[in-house]
């Protein structure tokens, strides 16, 4: 399964601070490290297995936790409309 970002939307990234700015609504949403990271994984099409792994690898937590938090976060921005199942 893969995720796109919704065409509305921008990502920003200022210092250390990431925003998605949705153009249709004027919302701004903000990520924290881990949001970043997996919103830049799904930017690069990344499948829901290789976010897990790369989550893993990049923050040193264990595939349970990593799972979780994949999970979590996507289906928050599946919610926000922010990204779509493509597959």
């Amino acid at each position: 399964m893969e995720y796109q970002i919704a065409s509305s939307l921008a990502l920003r990234e200022v210092g250390t601070e990431s925003f998605a700015l949705d153009r249709t609504g004027s919302v701004v949403h903000t990520f924290n490290d881990t949001g970043a990271f997996l919103w830049q994984q799904i930017r690069k099409g990344a499948t829901i297995d290789q976010m897990i792994m790369e989550l893993c690898m990049r923050f040193d937590v264990d595939e349970a936790k990593a799972k979780a938090d994949v999970w979590e976060f996507l289906n928050t921005c599946e919610e926000k409309r922010l990204v779509r199942l493509t597959r």
